[in-house]
């Protein structure tokens, strides 16, 4: 679990956050990192659920942060 959400979660204050890691390739919904992935390796994401509250936050895992800044998809917000 992320540093950030050890104090629980970020909505609600929880206690019982809950983490898996899955791929981001969109199979039977939107490709929500698309272009970060690479053929026969997609790009992951860590998914974390409040137990309480039913929050759900996303977060690009590190090889898929490393490939943004090579990305000519995404472009830098800020």
């Amino acid at each position: 679990m992320s540093s950030a959400h050890r104090s629980g979660c970020t909505a609600c204050g929880g206690k019982e956050v809950y983490t898996t890691k899955t791929n981001a390739n969109g199979g039977y919904g939107p490709a929500l990192l698309s272009g970060l992935g690479r053929f026969l390796d997609p790009a992951k994401m860590d998914v974390h659920v409040c137990a309480d509250c039913g929050h759900i936050e996303l977060f690009a895992d590190g090889d898929t942060r490393q490939r943004l800044r090579g990305s000519g998809r995404w472009r830098k917000a800020f």
